[in-house]
């Protein structure tokens, strides 16, 4: 797995956009997309990963790990 696991709190960030995403723009990681070919294996391929995500509002989508960031304890939206 990449970097997040299932079960983890994460936000979008902004600059993403989706018409179903919620104003809080946070969401569940409940798994990791793989398309049915696989990851290459090749070293010079540099793999990063697409998370399945349900968001706060139930909508569920397709991210990037590059549109997502862990919510910490803490972390407070301002």
């Amino acid at each position: 797995m990449g970097k997040f696991k299932v079960g983890d709190l994460i936000i979008v960030k902004e600059g993403v956009h989706e018409d179903a995403m919620p104003e809080s723009r946070m969401g569940l990681v409940i798994g990791e997309w793989a398309d049915r070919f696989g990851s290459d294996r090749s070293p010079r391929h540099k793999y990063t990963s697409i998370y399945n995500i349900q968001m706060v509002n139930g909508h569920q989508m397709k991210m990037h790990e590059m549109f997502l960031e862990i919510v910490q304890e803490g972390t407070s939206e301002e």
